[in-house]
């Protein structure tokens, strides 16, 4: 019997003691409400893997998943807890500690700088609601329709969602889609609440900005559309707090509740759209839904110890084929990962069973054991001090707060989907590099106008 089995209380306590000092410095200390890279980087490590584990480590999880004939079912993936993934738990947090700690430390009397209200922030956001526009375009004239009007018509179902799956992630346009429909309206949103801050009150067009940024994310259909945009908001909204000396915590009012309850209603929805049969019952989806949040990420760390067992490290295999420096045939990891979480014979390449994302650290352990563990996450951690120091360096008005907001976001994430999809992304650095070079030559052309 796995030791997660017979103690799961006891270790749980254990994970959630290491955790604790993290959770109370990012929710009490206002510092760390304006270092939002860092601060939620931590959350997102806890809710996505450490608050997780108590159902991966006592419940037998029933998860949908696509049979060879096609058939959407449910198989019992059965606790994959074990005293390795426990370990793997503690050495994230506690490496987390060394790295980040030292520096929140330092910067412990650094003053937090506020942005000044600039006529040129009103520039970038217009150059870039324009960006978004047109991406938006370009995919409608690739597929020929958005999917949120064929979720609302009935046409998707847990039958052939992968159908319609494939005219997003399908794309090997996706990642520049995705410009459109996430990143370009996340940043236009936080740049809504920078502006919003610097002037010292919120307009209703300022409110009217942030809604037409919540509607591109919804035309995929996507489950978690609203929540994506929803936390890009509120870490925009915890930098505020912090350059104001206010933690974390006294965000944790009822508006802001309600605001997040309410946020989690497409979510559910569509959920329900998705999976929902008249064999299921409404705890049965409500349960696989509330697993899905906080579950399935955590179970995806814990399964890569008996993934190894089964086929044996991956060499690398997973990562970005970079041509000339890294070439090699990439082993579709998330796919492979949710063919073993069901049962099924794992392929490399297989497109009909889905995908369950592995957390950076995890993919490093499928592909180099524990030192892939260590060295991936403590490459995740210095890149987030890294990037958490240039951007409280950098002086860029509400653009900074903007691309704060954004890589808080990616932070947040990275527990959920790979190192290479989050920190180190050329799609991502590419458009942080832009928006400020748009933002300063927009800057200088202004004044040049101004007498």
């Amino acid at each position: 019997m796995k030791i997660t089995e017979s103690y799961p209380g006891l270790l749980f306590l254990l994970i959630l003691a290491v955790y604790l000092p993290g959770l109370v410095a990012a929710v009490r200390l206002p510092r760390l409400a304006a270092m939002p890279v860092v601060t939620f980087t931590f959350l997102g490590m806890f809710l996505f893997t450490a608050a997780g584990s108590w159902q991966v480590m006592t419940q037998t999880h029933y998860l949908p998943h696509l049979t060879s004939e096609g058939v959407w079912t449910s198989v019992a993936a059965g606790t994959v807890g074990s005293g390795q993934f426990v370990i793997m738990l503690l050495t994230q947090a506690l490496l987390f500690y060394a790295i980040a700690g030292p520096y929140v430390y330092l910067k412990r009397h650094a003053a937090v700088a506020a942005p000044a209200a600039a006529p040129v922030d009103g520039i970038l956001r217009a150059i870039l609601a324009l960006g978004m526009v047109t991406v938006l375009f370009l995919y409608y004239l690739k597929v020929g329709r958005f999917l949120l009007f064929d979720l609302l018509a009935g046409k998707i179902n847990r039958i052939n969602i992968l159908e319609f799956r494939a005219l997003t992630y399908g794309l090997k346009e996706y990642p520049f889609f995705r410009l459109g429909f996430l990143v370009f309206p996340a940043l236009v949103a936080a740049l809504s609440i920078g502006i919003a801050s610097a002037r010292g009150r919120m307009k209703f067009s300022d409110l009217l900005w942030i809604a037409a940024c919540l509607v591109p994310p919804l035309l995929l259909a996507e489950k978690a559309a609203i929540l994506n945009m929803s936390a890009v908001l509120f870490i925009a909204y915890g930098i505020h707090l912090g350059r104001h000396g206010r933690a974390l915590g006294s965000a944790l009012n009822g508006k802001t509740l309600a605001a997040i309850a309410l946020a989690f209603v497409p979510t559910a929805a569509t959920y329900f759209i998705y999976f929902n049969t008249a064999s299921d019952s409404l705890r049965e989806v409500a349960s696989q839904f509330l697993f899905r949040i906080t579950g399935v990420y955590s179970q995806a760390l814990a399964a890569t110890v008996g993934f190894v067992e089964a086929h044996g490290y991956l060499h690398g295999t997973t990562l970005p084929n970079l041509k000339g420096l890294l070439p090699h045939e990439r082993f579709n990891l998330e796919a492979a990962m949710q063919l073993f979480l069901g049962g099924l014979e794992v392929s490399s390449q297989s497109a009909v069973a889905g995908a369950t994302p592995v957390p950076a650290t995890g993919e490093g352990y499928v592909n180099f054991g524990w030192p892939g563990f260590v060295l991936f996450g403590g490459i995740s951690f210095l890149c987030m001090v890294l990037i958490q120091e240039v951007l409280l360096r950098l002086r860029a008005g509400a653009v900074s707060w903007a691309l704060s907001a954004w890589y808080g976001y990616l932070g947040f994430t990275l527990f959920t989907t790979s190192l290479f999809a989050t920190f180190i992304s050329l799609i991502h650095t590419v458009v942080a590099v832009g928006v400020i070079a748009i933002w300063h030559v927009a800057g200088r052309l202004l004044e040049r106008r101004q007498p």
